[in-house]
């Protein structure tokens, strides 16, 4: 499959996520709590869907520090992603906050792995923003 055919699966998966995680949000949940059981059986399915494709469960020592920051990131976005979908009247309004990302994301990518910025992409990313603010605009 192409890497669209990924994404779209991806966008598609994260619409119903935000979605389940907003009903479960209104339950009156902890944020804690849904987080620590979203994660648990995130990783189980994860870890069963690995083991069933024969996967090893080893990573060289030089990746522990980046797995590391990654979960404190990780954190920080969940909990805070949470956070705002409990308090949001609707969760578009904070997946239109969140996908402003692709302007930090397309520069500093484009910087560091070298993929200019045409106009187009730049036209592409200021219309994402307006979008984004219409859609949040309360």
């Amino acid at each position: 499959m192409h890497w669209i055919h990924f994404a779209v699966i991806a966008m598609i998966s994260h619409s119903a996520l935000m979605i389940i995680l907003k009903e479960v949000t209104n339950s009156g949940l902890q944020t804690e709590i849904i987080n620590f059981y979203f994660l648990l059986f995130t990783t189980i399915v994860i870890f069963c869907f690995a083991a069933t494709r024969n996967v090893r469960f080893q990573i060289p020592g030089k990746f522990v520090v980046w797995f590391m920051v990654l979960a404190i990131i990780a954190f920080f976005y969940n909990y805070f992603a949470m956070k705002a979908i409990s308090a949001a009247p609707n969760p578009g309004y904070v997946v239109g906050i969140l996908s402003c990302n692709i302007i930090i994301i397309t520069i500093v990518g484009s910087l560091l792995f070298g993929n200019p910025l045409p106009t187009t992409k730049i036209v592409g990313i200021a219309l994402m923003v307006c979008g984004s603010l219409l859609i949040t605009m309360v």
